[in-house]
């Protein structure tokens, strides 16, 4: 039988719709300061864009205060090098796609929704990398050199033509060492 939602086995864990968590730990921080929530790990700005709250937030052990927490996750997101180089689109501009770089890129597709009163920014396509800072650059450097128009992020290609430059790199284009929590105590 198909457990509901708020089921509680014997051993305490509830179901949340998704799977079996402990009681009060949906909202736990990781050591790289990322937040589970929604069935995912999210940057700080995703978590709260999705409506998750800072009271809720469950500091992983040595930071005592609400304050230091906000500063390790924002510190820990600048300091991760790995994450998502992505591709958006909005019908907006039916020609364009907007390119970019993010820990998460579905956090930041959200984080463009706020800027539309439709909330119709697609998130089409996205590659891990080590390294996504270099990532995004060669990116886009290749988008570039194929003589493809652009404005900033945005290039006058379609979505398919792009995926295949994106698909043409290596996801491990550089060697990096992320942050964690040993980096600042």
């Amino acid at each position: 039988m198909k457990p509901e939602y708020g089921d509680i086995r014997s051993d305490g864990k509830k179901w949340d719709g998704h799977t079996w968590r402990k009681n009060g730990v949906n909202h736990q921080m990781d050591e790289k300061g990322r937040i589970f929530y929604k069935v995912e790990w999210r940057t700080i700005d995703g978590y709260l864009q999705q409506g998750g709250s800072i009271d809720k937030i469950i500091p992983p052990k040595g930071i005592e205060s609400r304050e230091d927490m906000l500063t390790l996750a924002k510190s820990l997101e600048d300091k991760v090098l790995s994450g998502d180089v992505y591709i958006i689109t909005n019908p907006a501009y039916p020609e364009w796609i907007c390119t970019g770089k993010a820990s998460v890129a579905q956090d930041r597709c959200n984080g463009y929704q706020t800027g539309s009163p439709f909330r119709d920014y697609e998130l089409r396509y996205y590659k891990w990398f080590k390294n996504r800072r270099q990532g995004e650059l060669e990116f886009q450097q290749l988008l570039t050199e194929k003589g493809v128009v652009c404005n900033g992020e945005w290039f006058k290609i379609s979505v398919d033509e792009a995926k295949e430059v994106l698909d043409s790199m290596e996801g491990d284009l550089v060697d990096c060492k992320e942050g964690s929590l040993e980096d600042f105590f």
